[in-house]
């Protein structure tokens, strides 16, 4: 599962988004990856939900699993949030501060609750209101409480976006065609996500079902295909 950092528009630079990202990977334990192109969205015009429809169709391969953070220096709704996140859709928004840590500080944050942490905690990062905090070197151990530290470290996602953020990934263009973006790269082999079988072997025969041992006949249909990626 990767970790994309992304922009509604263009007067946020990606040289900005870089030492978000930097800040992040830090804290997290992940290499987050850049789209450069921005959207050329305003926040009117997007919803959470919308947005990560958006990303998958125009950028991303089928069957890739990702999490995306997009900055806007827009307001949202009455102009006091600074970030909200959809964890089933696992993308957020956050509203950028030209302060670096304070965009990490609320980046992390909405991580915090698309890593399953619900509601808000007044002990830790997930305080329900911005906080200055000394991000240097921190880790999730330092920024999160115990409580919120254990949600986040056995939530379905962050594990898997720990363990594939060193994975290279192609994104495509808004024509349709794929480019490299930034620290974006071809990956070495294709990931299939769609179910594999051998052509030597034969479907197993219904007709051989032992029903005293039904187990050993799902055995061999599960051998026989082969699901899951790499």
């Amino acid at each position: 599962m990767h970790l994309f950092l992304a922009r509604l528009n263009d007067s946020i630079s990606i040289d900005e988004m870089k030492s978000v990202g930097k800040g992040l990977d830090s804290i997290f334990d992940v290499r987050s990856e850049l789209i450069q192109e921005p959207f050329n969205k305003s926040i009117t015009q997007l919803d959470l939900k919308g947005f990560g429809e958006i990303l998958y169709r125009q950028y991303l391969s089928e069957g890739t699993p990702f999490i995306c953070v997009a900055y806007t220096r827009e307001a949202m709704r009455d102009g006091k949030i600074l970030g909200e996140a959809l964890e089933s859709q696992r993308v957020a928004f956050v509203r950028w501060s030209d302060r670096i840590d304070e965009t990490v500080n609320r980046t992390a944050h909405e991580l915090g609750h698309i890593f399953g942490i619900q509601g808000h905690c007044d002990k830790c990062l997930m305080i329900p209101y911005y906080k200055e905090t000394d991000l240097n070197g921190k880790t999730v151990k330092d920024l999160f409480c115990d409580n919120c530290r254990r949600t986040i470290e056995n939530s379905w996602s962050y594990p898997r976006v720990r363990s594939t953020s060193k994975q290279n990934i192609t994104i495509k263009a808004a024509t349709g065609s794929t480019a490299n973006q930034d620290t974006l790269s071809k990956p070495k082999e294709v990931r299939d996500y769609g179910p594999k079988h051998t052509a030597t072997e034969s479907f197993p025969d219904i007709s051989t079902l032992n029903p005293q041992n039904p187990h050993e006949y799902i055995y061999r249909v599960l051998r026989y295909y082969k699901f899951g990626g790499r």
